[in-house]
């Protein structure tokens, strides 16, 4: 029974030796990419203060035993890009700290060697490139740029709550400690490794190329939180533990391609006072396929109450569970289930009324079916089941519309699958209120394709059970909810979803790539995603984490995506980044203020214009009411666009420009600072323009008033500090400056 472990180590060992003669020196030859960075070394420490989003080449990134490099960032949201163009791999003894989210890339090799440590908010070490316009726009997508190699953990990797750890190369093994609780661990080896909905339950992990192969024969500890494992060949040998002592268990998922191997005497825990998730599954092209063997222990149990039970499911095209204990409390295993298709016609492998269960793979219950129980106010449930011959994912897809007269009150349908949920047809209630509950796979998501009337019922998309912690993709209908909405990740992509109720709704994260999303209510959002469509309604749309409105097209020169903010205000209280493209080069994103929408950056919080704009609407009688209010740190990085802000900015926070441009002609005011890089152009453009703070502007830049066209005037109370000033008598009215100048040439 000991065998697969030795061999597991076996080939640990082999990896390990992969790195004998890497130099592992303090980091060397620096050079910044993208942002601000200062670099300084007092002995063994290597100190790097860096914006958030830097990015830095390195010849050589090592650490030995001795040594210690901190990373120095504006907050635990911050970030820095570490790309090393040199030979050599970085093998890591000693420690890497940082206030922030460290990433470390390197071809060549990564190891965290016996006794090496990082502590940071989080890590991500890679072997695959990732670009820096993905970089900013915060996406995880990795690809091989040439020979990659390796990626390795025999030290301890932790963070604090909520932190993220993802290891991704052609190859990943990890034989020490990572510990991220309430927070989020990825291990994934291949060619292109696609990191999508990563704040969420059921991340989605897409893996091409050749087979590679991810190992832990150590210790993944996430609280609470979420641990996965992707490749061509997965081994687990190890501990993998999201557990929690008071609250509800984790997620914990293994896919493979090929092979899922659980050796004798590991573990993979996900308890709780409600059970967590498990699971291990092998398919390509979404069709379950490969082999798992499985030794060891799964547990996903809960704390005894009725419904605390977890979920654990084992799928492969070819199992071998003897010898694996398996431990729910009353929940649920799955293995291998069915699909189950709601259309016209007879039902067909299906039984239980009016709690449905699959009896056969390809089963089929009509609409006919759900509307007679539901019209006698009955709640109905749909369930995937696992009864032979079993060979499909367990989908539930809703390929006819259901109609129903719900009579009386309380009356639910439930859809619950093992992976996904497609609701491709409308489900209407038109009689009393219809809740709805959507209950995918641990590892799948629901998405709706058509129109949802519930008639004020609530909708609660849920993950392998738990309330309202799911994922729910809008890609097309029109849909209002009256009652409430439930989930954890919605992500809107076409058609139109209104939440029609003035409850706040929470969401985890919020992805919008096209479609329309209103609320009439507050929206509170963990991490906002922006690349398309419109969001709008009343109320306050509040981020507490990321902002990301990135281009879809960052390498067209002429392309520009256009975000419509209707009638809300927007408040950013972590990191927002507008804009994904360099000078030249595109990714151009226009923030489109319409019918008296507001943005608010928060105190405390940052807004990065890389190559966006903020632009008025137009909207008669609101023309002109729009405006941003800045009480944090709106910054242009140095190496991307800048943009313009045509809605009134209302500077209370700091404005610094990293050596791009800024044009404001909205007018505004405020009593800020502008701190203005060698390089750097602030152009005051159409609009009042009244800056009343005691020190206005700093630094070595460009003030220009007028160049951007528009009838304006600027009134500055304090003192300028800048390398030239110039005005364009023909566009502008005038500028007041009161305060002291400091400023070599004028030209007016």
């Amino acid at each position: 029974m000991k065998r697969p472990k030795m061999r597991l180590r076996r080939l640990a060992i082999a990896v390990s030796a992969c790195f004998a003669s890497g130099v592992f020196a303090l980091p060397s030859g620096p050079s910044v990419v993208s942002g601000s960075a200062s670099v300084s070394q007092s002995g063994n420490v290597l100190n790097v203060t860096n914006s958030n989003g830097a990015i830095l080449d390195w010849q050589k990134f090592g650490i030995a035993a001795s040594e210690t490099v901190r990373f120095l960032q504006p907050s635990a949201s911050s970030s820095v890009l570490n790309r090393v163009v040199g030979a050599d791999p970085s093998v890591i003894y000693g420690q890497l700290l940082s206030n922030g989210r460290v990433w470390l890339i390197n071809p060549a090799g990564v190891m965290v060697g016996a006794g090496g440590r990082i502590d940071t908010a989080g890590f991500v070490a890679s072997t695959l490139n990732v670009s820096n316009q993905d970089f900013l726009a915060g996406k995880l997508n990795f690809q091989v740029a040439g020979a990659a190699g390796t990626v390795m953990n025999q030290g301890e990797i932790v963070t604090p709550a909520g932190g993220t750890v993802y290891l991704i190369g052609t190859g990943v093994t990890n034989e020490g400690v990572i510990r991220t609780p309430q927070g989020e661990a990825i291990l994934a080896a291949g060619q292109t490794v696609n990191l999508i909905d990563t704040a969420t339950p059921g991340v989605k992990v897409e893996i091409t190329g050749t087979a590679g192969a991810v190992t832990n024969l150590g210790e993944i500890a996430a609280a609470a939180g979420r641990i996965g494992m992707a490749a061509a060949l997965v081994r687990n040998a190890g501990t993998l533990n999201a557990s929690s002592v008071v609250s509800e268990g984790g997620r914990v998922f293994l896919r493979a391609t090929k092979k899922i191997e659980l050796a004798a005497g590991s573990r993979i825990e996900a308890d709780g006072s409600i059970g967590g998730a498990i699971v291990a599954k092998t398919e390509d092209g979404g069709r379950v396929s490969g082999a798992l063997v499985g030794r060891g222990t799964l547990s996903a149990q809960g704390d005894g109450s009725a419904g605390s039970g977890g979920f654990i499911e084992t799928s492969a095209g070819t199992l071998d569970v003897d010898g694996l204990g398996i431990a729910t409390r009353g929940g649920t295993w799955l293995i291998d289930p069915n699909d189950i298709t709601i259309s016209a016609g007879s039902d067909r492998d299906v039984t239980g009324n009016p709690n449905f269960v699959s009896t056969g793979d390809a089963a089929i219950i009509t609409p006919a079916t759900i509307e007679a129980a539901s019209n006698a106010g009955t709640s109905v449930t749909i369930a995937t089941a696992s009864a032979a011959p079993n060979a499909e994912a367990g989908d539930i897809t809703v390929s006819s519309p259901i109609n129903a007269a719900v009579a009386g009150s309380g009356t639910t349908l439930t859809l619950s699958a093992a992976r996904n949920i497609a609701v491709n047809q409308p489900i209407v209630s038109s009689g009393a209120a219809l809740g709805l509950v959507l209950d995918h796979g641990a590892a799948g998501s629901a998405t709706l394709a058509a129109d949802l009337e519930l008639a004020g019922g609530n909708l609660d998309v849920r993950s392998a059970g738990v309330p309202g912690s799911g994922t729910l993709n809008v890609t097309g209908g029109n849909s209002v909810l009256t009652g409430s909405l439930a989930t954890t990740v919605l992500s809107v992509a076409g058609g139109t979803l209104a939440l029609g109720t003035a409850t706040a709704t929470t969401l985890g994260t919020l992805n919008v790539s096209g479609g329309t999303l209103g609320s009439a209510g507050d929206l509170s959002v963990g991490t906002l995603n922006w690349t398309g469509g419109i969001i709008g309604g009343r109320g306050v749309l509040d981020v507490g984490t990321a902002i990301n409105m990135a281009s879809t097209n960052p390498s067209c020169y002429w392309c520009a995506n256009t975000l419509y903010l209707d009638g809300k205000t927007l408040t950013n209280r972590g990191a927002a980044v507008l804009g994904s493209g360099a000078v030249g080069t595109g990714g151009i994103v226009n923030l489109n203020l319409r019918y008296g929408a507001t943005l608010n950056n928060a105190a405390g919080a940052t807004w990065s214009m890389n190559n966006g704009n903020v632009y008025d609407g137009g909207y008669a009688p609101l023309v002109g009411m729009s405006a941003f209010i800045n009480a944090g740190a709106l910054s242009t990085p140095a190496a991307l666009g800048g943009g313009t802000i045509d809605v009134a900015f209302n500077n209370n926070g700091t404005v610094s420009l990293g050596g791009s441009g800024l044009t404001l002609s909205g007018g505004g005011t405020g009593s800020g600072t502008f701190d203005l890089a060698a390089g750097a152009r602030l152009e005051f453009g159409g609009g009042t323009h009244t800056l009343t703070g005691a020190t206005a502007i700093t630094g070595a830049g460009e003030v220009v008033f007028g160049n951007a066209g528009g009838n304006g005037s600027t009134t500055i109370a304090g003192s300028v500090t800048a390398n030239s000033l110039s005005m364009n008598g023909y566009w502008y009215n005038n500028a007041t400056l009161d305060g002291a100048l400091n400023v070599p040439t004028i030209a007016v």
